[in-house]
């Protein structure tokens, strides 16, 4: 598997004779595996994009799609970063990229926004709600910096710990086993019912911190994203009823208001 250029390149040959052969799934399997080894390699992640798109398996492309538009964001590829969500909003109409687009342009008009986030009167004002530590791997404002990419930057960092969440009106964590979500809490849920209350929160604030060893795992997935994207179905059925689908704020982006001691 990949830990280097050259390493990439031999499996990009390799899937290129794949792809000849037509055995596209054996092909994705093979650039998924290599994604998990090298998760900031944009030419692995654009042919998974490209083979996922070209052979319609829609969800397996919007999840790549998705990633893709946080890797070029972290590049600088903004323009990229639009496509990408476009995209996958095409395939999937009924998915919130809203806030994501909005971000993207804030970004173009704010360039150092992520890299030196500087301090707003709301986060100065909330500073007595929520002091973080300083032993935080990641701190930030969720008004600033959307859940779904902090859970991303976890499973692109295979990051063994937990997110500490506190909302007005809400307060618990996600925990992680190598990068994917194993559990989840409030003060009255578990599992999957406390990770449906997070999808939904703009505000408040969090702190990702490692652990040493790993949690029970009361969630299971392959998939942080295919998780989320599941979940966000669930309540669009739960909550419409059948009505117009509900627009989530969990998949909105932003890169402000996020310290990395």
């Amino acid at each position: 598997m990949p830990t280097n250029l050259a390493d990439i390149k031999e499996v990009m040959v390799d899937v290129e004779l794949l792809t000849k052969y037509r055995m596209f799934d054996r092909a994705l399997s093979l650039l998924e595996t290599a994604i998990g080894v090298s998760p900031k390699s944009l030419e692995l992640r654009e042919r998974a994009c490209s083979i996922a798109i070209e052979q319609g398996w829609r969800q397996k492309a919007i999840e790549h799609l998705l990633s893709l538009s946080s890797l070029y964001i972290e590049a600088g590829k903004l323009e990229q970063a639009n496509s990408a969500l476009l995209n996958a909003k095409r395939l999937n109409p009924q998915l919130s990229i809203t806030s994501r687009l909005n971000a993207l342009k804030d970004i173009e008009r704010h360039p150092r926004q992520i890299s030196q986030p500087q301090p707003t009167s709301q986060s100065l004002a909330a500073s007595s709600y929520y002091a973080p530590r300083s032993r935080a791997l990641l701190t930030g404002d969720l008004s600033c910096f959307s859940l779904f990419d902090i859970i991303q930057i976890i499973e692109n960092s295979r990051i063994t710990g937990f997110i500490s969440i506190q909302s007005p009106g809400l307060v618990g964590k996600l925990y992680f086993n190598d990068g994917l979500i194993a559990d989840a809490s409030t003060d009255l849920l578990r599992g999957v019912p406390a990770l449906k209350k997070f999808a939904e929160l703009a505000v408040g604030y969090f702190e990702v911190e490692k652990s040493a060893v790993e949690y029970k795992q009361n969630i299971q997935t392959t998939s942080n994203t295919s998780l989320i994207l599941d979940v966000l179905r669930e309540l669009d059925e739960e909550r419409s009823g059948g009505a117009a689908p509900i627009e989530i704020n969990l998949d909105d982006a932003s890169g402000a208001g996020t310290h990395i001691h």
